[in-house]
């Protein structure tokens, strides 16, 4: 699939570099924007699952040709929508954006307030995220995946206030995912936690040692 996915980037680069040096008077067809979007999302996620890697696995890798590099992952994602740290808004509009951008972003959001929250990172940026999780979230208003990213922003501001008021209203938007619904339930079961309200924190787990099909021992 890495391999797929790089020649795609190979070719893509190509068209685009041949439209650059034509004005935009190129006879290629024009790359498709969901093709785009979607090597984007292939090649990010691939540098980004590598270079979690343990590092002699990963230095394997690399030496068998993976390349594992996490900023130009990162860079990927940013690509699909056109983000920039200069501007609030991405370069891309809804129309340009192609299939898979929202999957890109989403992929922003895991890596600054999911991943970043279990492994020590260096290069966690929660201004941009923000950025990227408000403009999705002007536009998924209900979207359960924008709600929760929200909830875990609080968290890694330290308002755990806030975190608790958006983890309910994202368990409260209409989804068809019973597992979705315990994903919040488990966020807010550890924000009450670490709030020492430990009787909202038991309610949690009793619920979820009921309905999820996790291991009960969890629990």
């Amino acid at each position: 699939a890495y391999q797929y996915f790089r020649a795609l980037l190979r070719a893509m680069e190509q068209a685009e570099d041949a439209k650059d040096a034509s004005h935009g008077h190129s006879d290629a067809p024009p790359v498709d924007e969901d093709l785009r979007s979607g090597v984007c999302f292939g090649m990010g996620g691939c540098m980004l699952v590598l270079s979690l890697l343990e590092p002699r696995l990963l230095k394997f890798m690399e030496g068998v040709g993976f390349e594992a590099d996490r900023s130009k992952a990162l860079e990927f994602f940013e690509r699909a929508g056109g983000w920039s740290r200069a501007h609030h808004e991405p370069g891309l509009s809804a129309a340009q954006e192609g299939l898979r951008r929202p999957l890109c972003d989403l992929a922003i959001l895991v890596y600054h307030l999911v991943i970043a929250t279990n492994l020590p990172m260096v290069d966690v940026d929660l201004p941009f995220a923000s950025k990227v999780l408000s403009w999705n979230l002007a536009r998924f208003q209900r979207g359960i995946f924008f709600l929760y990213f929200a909830a875990r922003l609080c968290v890694s501001q330290v308002q755990p206030e806030r975190a608790v008021e958006s983890f309910q209203e994202a368990m409260a938007s209409p989804h068809d995912y019973r597992q979705l619904h315990h994903m919040c339930v488990w966020s807010l079961s550890l924000t009450f936690l670490a709030m020492q309200d430990f009787e909202r924190a038991y309610e949690c787990y009793d619920m979820l040692s009921r309905e999820s099909n996790w291991s009960k021992a969890i629990y």
